[in-house]
């Protein structure tokens, strides 16, 4: 599958880093999946959904990589 890209829209970002695309908000995200052997590292949800299962994830801030927002939803959601 090969994507493209309209290069006629413009890029900006408003005052809270998020990029917008023309006029719709884009952001970027990570899950991450930890595995040990036959094992899957999950966090259970504390909030609206209490008591629900999921693999941690969140936004990737300005200026961070995947790699480093990866690894900052893991230590902030699991507590590793």
């Amino acid at each position: 599958m090969a994507l493209s890209f309209a290069t006629e829209i413009p890029l900006t970002a408003d005052s809270n880093g998020v990029v917008l695309v023309g006029s719709t908000r884009v952001t970027l995200d990570t899950v991450v999946v930890v595995r040990k052997d036959d094992r899957f590292l999950l966090v259970q949800e504390s909030g609206v959904d209490r008591g629900s299962w999921y693999l941690p994830a969140g936004g990737v801030l300005p200026g961070e990589s995947l790699v480093e927002a990866a690894v900052r939803e893991t230590r902030e959601e699991a507590g590793i």
